[in-house]
């Protein structure tokens, strides 16, 4: 737990993320939070997987953490950023995952967001779109595995099924953003 006390957090209020970062379903301290991991705790024996990457927000982060990172070299395979990437009844994304588009319509993709908001960034990523329980090309060593999609039961189990296995043992970081949440119980 990071209590007013504690290293991690000393560490994270000493990063400093840009203003311009984009919109995310994660807090600044989250985001600061993948920043160091993978500025510092990475090593590049395994990839990187953000699941339920949104508009990026938690995909810039990890980018910039790899960008301070002297001890890796960085290449398209390094981050893999799965998401569903559309906007609708039932989905869980927002309206303002959309910068590029004003008046998003349930349906519309916010993958060209996702895109503009990583910029540069972009080559370190392999980007998967579609359903989760329906992914089947993942990583075989997950270094770092931030899970924030997992809204409900039946994609909670996709992504243990989907993921979990890839993580290396005693090596590999597991961040669940939606670990405790009501309709997981």
């Amino acid at each position: 737990m990071l209590t007013e006390d504690t290293k991690l957090l000393r560490i994270l209020r000493s990063i400093e993320l840009p203003p311009n970062m984009p919109p995310s379903q994660t807090n600044v301290l989250e985001r600061k939070l993948l920043y160091y991991l993978a500025s510092d705790r990475y090593t590049g024996e395994g990839t990187i997987a953000d699941v339920g990457c949104g508009s990026g927000g938690s995909t810039k982060a990890i980018c910039l953490g790899l960008e301070a990172n002297d001890n890796v070299v960085v290449s398209q395979d390094t981050v893999h950023a799965y998401d569903y990437f559309r906007f609708g009844p039932g989905i869980p994304s927002s309206k303002r995952f959309f910068s590029l588009t004003k008046d998003p319509k349930p349906g519309d993709s916010y993958l060209p967001d996702f895109k503009h908001h990583l910029g540069k960034h972009l080559g370190y990523c392999t980007v998967h779109e579609g359903d989760i329980c329906e992914t089947s090309n993942n990583p075989d060593r997950i270094e770092i595995l931030f899970v924030d999609i997992a809204k409900s039961l039946s994609t909670f189990k996709c992504v243990v099924k989907n993921f979990y296995g890839s993580m290396v043992p005693q090596a590999s970081v597991l961040l669940h953003q939606d670990f405790c949440r009501p309709r997981l119980c």
